[in-house]
């Protein structure tokens, strides 16, 4: 009897430990991706000018980050690093590209949720793969698909289509042309969150919003215009081009963004209608920085980018750090913020230590679920490092953030390197250089960058191959009249040296001129010649550089050593001259501007000194 009575205790005791050793339930997970939507877009990381009271009440009620990083300071690079865990030193997507998709080899966070048991869904903008690639959204993990997977058709709101996974198949379906198909996108998310809500779910909401094109229902505009139905902005009216011409486009900014945020308010009613909200974790961030507007100057107006310098496509602050609210009713804790560097590739780590999936499939990513659970993050990041490209300007840019300390590398084509180091906890706006101050710092920091940057598997995003040129020295030029230090150029209207406008001596040759022309010239068809000569003040062999959009060539001594006379985005192109010390070489150098930007400039590097 005694026997019996023991054997009963031990089993019950067993049954309580099984019971406290139970598997963790895996939360329900939402995140919410906003499309060049800034820093500073928001009421709750100070807008005072946009409407966000869902956000602002989602952030009194959960944490707020005040130092979280996109992967990128573009859209399809920044979703590569969110998706695969990687940063941009590794990752396979480096920049927006044409037919560049997600491999069969890059594993996706939604891949492995699934795996997981998870039901997946996803809305709104995709542009990792197309359908029948191999990146289609079938084969990268998801259940369920509505919006768009071409990142370039999801900027318009207004189509006779829309894509979605239909009997395990992606392809588009035709739309009412006069919905608004965000609302689509939205309205199907909630549906799948109702139909599933009884499963672990992983939505992954990638709203359009505020990309351009800057377009938004009558009834959501009209909170931004005055009794007489104009903007409550100083507008800057859009004439057309890309997109239908619009005279509200910051009224237009504005309302998608309050939208957006109604639709948040929405979706936090739905999970405590639906009694998940305390299994649900719900995350809000941004892809990059903010776009300009049409005309370039809407981040200002709005303060978009907020107290950080820059926006989308550069990698200032402003162009990487945005948004990060993290909600979760009883776990996540309330009101509070953090300045615990993390960014995109964390998400994987994160979200599969949550779900309790222990996989080595995302190294580059450290998991913040302390930070979530209101305890101390101990593991972190040594330093976070990033890379972008400005392949229309031949510009690669680098930057890593370690504790305080940012230093950023610009390598714009033919040009030296240009470093940037700043204190940010000193500085957050990047006004103080401080690189010539600290020069073992900037060093140190670029070897870590050599470190983090692995050579891309597509040539598109390999920019190696820019040379490290220099500028040519004023002291070796002579112009026309054989007077040292400059060279004389001729301006001319025209193509094909039409018509001679004027003509001036120039000493330094790199010239960016944007969307603009030298003095007097038009903005598009122009050219120009420099004629004078060169006189090396040491003998050897020298590689010339051009950088030029459009076209470029360069004579010495008559001899032809670089023809480049095409119409063309920013082109470098070199040709090599033996050049004896004290000789003078005729020199004849020309331009030619087609249309659209205009940027030319020439260096050149010794390659080896003639001992003779």
């Amino acid at each position: 009897m005694l026997a019996n009575k023991n054997n009963s205790l031990c089993l019950a005791a067993l049954v309580m430990m099984a019971c406290q050793h139970k598997a963790p339930e895996k939360p329900n997970v939402i995140f919410i991706l906003a499309d060049d939507l800034g820093y500073g877009d928001l009421g709750c990381y100070g807008q005072s000018l946009i409407k966000t009271p869902c956000l602002d009440q989602m952030a009194s009620e959960g944490l707020r980050f005040t130092r979280f990083y996109a992967g990128s300071a573009v859209s399809a690079p920044s979703r590569c690093a969110l998706m695969t865990g990687k940063h941009m030193g590794h990752a396979y997507i480096r920049n927006n590209a044409k037919n560049v998709f997600l491999r069969k080899e890059d594993t996706t966070l939604s891949q492995v949720l699934q795996q997981a048991g998870y039901v997946t869904g996803m809305f709104g903008k995709w542009g990792l793969g197309d359908s029948g690639t191999t990146g289609d959204p079938v084969l990268k993990g998801w259940n369920a698909f509505t919006g768009y997977t071409d990142q370039v058709k999801a900027h318009f709101y207004y189509q006779k289509t829309i894509d979605k996974i239909v009997q395990g198949k992606t392809c588009s379906v035709p739309v009412d042309s006069t919905k608004y198909t965000y609302e689509i996108e939205i309205e199907d998310a909630f549906r799948f969150i109702r139909e599933n809500h009884r499963n672990p779910f992983f939505v992954y909401l990638a709203t359009r919003i505020p990309h351009a094109e800057l377009i938004v229902p009558a009834g959501d505009l009209k909170q931004y215009l005055d009794k007489d139905g104009h903007s409550i902005f100083q507008e800057v009216p859009y004439p057309g081009g890309e997109f239908k011409p619009f005279d509200k486009p910051y009224a237009a900014y504005a309302a998608m963004i309050t939208k957006l945020d109604k639709d948040i308010g929405r979706l936090l009613l739905l999970l405590k209608e639906l009694g998940i909200e305390k299994k649900t974790l719900v995350i809000f961030t941004s892809d990059n920085g903010p776009a300009g507007g049409y005309d370039g100057q809407m981040k200002k107006y709005f303060s978009s980018s907020g107290p950080l310098r820059g926006g989308k496509g550069n990698l200032y602050e402003g162009g990487i750090r945005v948004p990060f609210i993290a909600w979760w009713p009883g776990t996540v804790p309330a009101g509070k913020t953090t300045d615990v560097p993390a960014a995109f590739w964390d998400i994987p780590a994160t979200l599969c230590e949550l779900a309790g999936i222990r996989t080595t499939t995302f190294p580059d990513g450290i998991s913040f679920v302390p930070l979530l659970q209101g305890r101390e993050q101990n593991i972190q990041h040594p330093f976070l490092y990033f890379e972008h490209a400005v392949p229309w300007e031949l510009s690669f840019m680098q930057t890593i953030c370690e504790g305080d300390w940012k230093l950023i590398k610009t390598k714009r084509n033919i040009l030296p390197a240009v470093y940037e180091l700043f204190n940010l906890r000193e500085d957050v706006s990047e006004s103080h250089n401080l690189a010539s101050l600290y020069p073992d710092r900037v060093k140190e920091l670029e070897e870590k960058m050599k470190q983090e940057h692995q050579a891309p598997v597509l040539k598109v995003f390999d920019y190696s191959f820019l040379p490290d040129a220099v500028s040519i020295p004023r002291t070796v030029w002579r112009d026309e009249k054989g007077e040292k230090g400059s060279l004389t150029g001729y301006y001319f209207d025209g193509k094909n040296f039409d018509r001679l406008v004027y003509k001036k001596n120039d000493t330094a040759f790199h010239f960016i001129w944007g969307n603009g022309s030298p003095d007097r010239l038009p903005a598009d068809g122009f050219s120009v010649r420099w004629k004078g000569s060169i006189c090396p003040e040491e003998t050897g062999t020298y590689n010339f550089y051009t950088a030029a959009d459009d076209g470029a060539r360069l004579w010495i001594n008559g001899q032809l050593v670089i023809d480049d006379w095409n119409a063309h985005g920013v082109e470098v192109h070199q040709g090599s001259f033996l050049l004896e010390k004290g000789k003078s070489y005729p020199v004849c150098i020309e331009y030619l501007e087609s249309s659209g930007g205009a940027e030319f400039g020439i260096g050149w590097k010794k390659k080896n000194i003639d001992l003779k």
